[in-house]
């Protein structure tokens, strides 16, 4: 690279990952009363970042690739703490804020593309404990396995029911992997979804799925929590398509969900035929499909040994399996 493209990257980076990581505190901690303290909490990185951005124009044109990542990521969490700042001043509500973050996994799909390529932007996409792990490090410096990373089947933005896939760089069919499916909220996408789960899919060796709802006339943007289930069969043919091409391992396989996503997680995870030996629901409800003749309590919905249905059934839920050294 020519020494005035380093010296844009040297200026451009820090302010884009600060703000990455800020609107990641924002959405973590968002809590509508709370608002401005939270925005207060997370600084400003944004006008830094908006102050260096037309350093990326008029770069040579060997370096477009890395220009395309680096602008596309800077306007995405440019234009995500635009619309949140314009809420904190009063033009805009909750729904607006909602909206704003959605720039948020755009900017890191841009991004995620240069973590072969610039160290810090792979740091960035580590877990922070696991930042100065030497063996993740190295493998995470090989090169790529072949069709690793992130992988999208069908799932372009507006599109139903296809999903996108992150399979960790350093695969190898030589073991079984574990395989986290994870489920969005109501109006969201699998394509969005997956990068509130990839950080830690990469960091601990996980196959990572994430699946966008059918969301036929009936059931809107979100999953089949009334009317047909569609969902659970097309759950069923993305696991196994995955199954076909990755090592997984049968006896660790964690559905989550948030939301909408999270109540789905009840309705198709406790089936009987369900393959998942985990359930790790969010901010979700336990569904009247599934009222398993136990009261709906939180002894219920942890998978006591007080409902019958659950300790039949032998899901964990609210569980993790224990992450293994790699």
């Amino acid at each position: 690279m020519s020494e005035a493209v380093v010296d844009d990257i040297v200026a451009v980076l820090p302010p884009l990952l600060q703000s990455l990581e800020a609107l990641g505190f924002i959405a973590r901690h968002l809590n509508p009363p709370e608002f401005d303290s939270v925005m207060e909490a997370a600084g400003a990185p944004d006008q830094a970042l908006q102050a260096v951005r037309l350093r990326l124009a008029d770069w040579p044109e060997q370096f477009a690739d890395v220009k395309t990542s680096l602008e596309a990521a800077s306007d995405a969490a440019l234009a995500a703490f635009s619309g949140l700042r314009a809420v904190q001043h009063g033009n805009g509500d909750m729904i607006a804020m909602f909206r704003a973050l959605r720039y948020a996994p755009r900017a890191q799909e841009a991004l995620y593309p240069l973590a072969a390529k610039l160290p810090p932007v792979s740091d960035f996409f580590v877990d922070p404990p696991l930042r100065e792990d030497a063996d993740l490090k190295a493998r995470l410096a090989a090169p790529a396995k072949e069709n690793t990373g992130v992988i999208h089947d069908r799932n372009e933005p507006g599109s139903r029911g296809g999903f996108s896939l992150y399979v960790p760089e350093y695969y190898t069919p030589d073991r079984a992997w574990p395989l986290v499916m994870a489920l969005h909220g109501g109006s969201g996408n699998g394509r969005g979804f997956l990068w509130s789960w990839l950080r830690d899919a990469r960091s601990y060796g996980a196959i990572l799925v994430a699946p966008t709802a059918t969301g036929d006339a009936s059931h809107k943007s979100t999953w089949a929590l009334m009317g047909e289930d569609t969902d659970t069969p097309n759950l069923a043919r993305i696991l196994d398509l995955v199954r076909s091409r990755c090592n997984i391992d049968p006896s660790k396989l964690l559905l989550t969900g948030m939301s909408d996503g999270g109540t789905f997680c009840y309705v198709t995870g406790l089936e009987s035929a369900s393959p998942f030996t985990h359930l790790a629901p969010v901010a979700a409800t336990f569904h009247p499909r599934k009222d398993c003749g136990a009261r709906r309590s939180t002894s219920c919905m942890a998978g006591s040994t007080g409902c019958s249905r659950c300790k039949w059934r032998g899901r964990r839920i609210n569980c993790y399996w224990r992450r293994a050294p790699m």
